[in-house]
């Protein structure tokens, strides 16, 4: 195995002298070949600790901005989208959110019984190679996500993202399904779930 100087140190001896197997992702093809699953799931959190610390609160200093009008309304998830990712969660918990609702007001943001109130909003527009960069693993086998994956033909998106506390979702998630959003169409978003994608579509009255 190669050896990389890390601060006069080498990453092979480090990896050796803590047992670790650096060939495990080369006999099971289960094992990523890096953490950025686990780092993107945690990107929330990471953007939102500050913001969420006082959010709503005078002494707050952070600027939170409304929901997107195009975003509020209820939404309704219809499926998982098939992606090339890899998740902690199981099938029964995939199929457990189908069929749920997700509510945006101007002030507010539900799934379920989980409710996040003024929560810091940010809204950005992502283009197709930019969200594919950001969204999938470098190496070949590796996950990978991608706006044809997701259905989006355009070559940019807007995507929202809601900062909130960590939550009790499952055991492999603190991230409310629907905090983070890619405004397909006016009637169709798509959000990602402990790595895993689905679509939802405005529910009608």
């Amino acid at each position: 195995m190669e050896e990389t100087l890390v601060e006069g140190a080498s990453v092979a001896r480090i990896a050796r002298a803590h047992g670790v197997n650096a060939n495990q992702h080369k006999e099971d093809g289960h094992i990523e070949i890096d953490n950025n699953a686990a780092e993107r799931s945690l990107r929330g959190v990471a953007l939102g600790r500050k913001k969420y610390l006082f959010a709503g609160s005078d002494a707050s200093g952070v600027a939170i901005a409304q929901m997107p009008q195009e975003l509020v309304g209820k939404w309704v998830i219809q499926r998982e989208v098939p992606t090339r990712t890899i998740s902690y969660w199981s099938e029964e918990d995939a199929r457990g959110i189908i069929g749920s609702e997700i509510e945006y007001t101007p002030d507010s943001f539900r799934w379920k019984n989980n409710v996040v109130k003024h929560p810091a909003v940010e809204v950005r527009v992502v283009t197709a190679d930019q969200f594919e960069r950001e969204n999938s693993s470098p190496s070949v086998n590796g996950a990978r996500v991608s706006f044809r994956q997701l259905g989006i033909n355009a070559p940019q998106d807007k995507q929202v993202s809601i900062n909130h506390p960590p939550a009790e979702i499952t055991k492999a998630t603190t991230e409310i399904p629907g905090n983070e959003v890619l405004l397909k169409n006016q009637n169709t978003i798509v959000f990602s779930a402990c790595n895993l994608y689905f679509e939802a579509k405005r529910l009608r009255r």
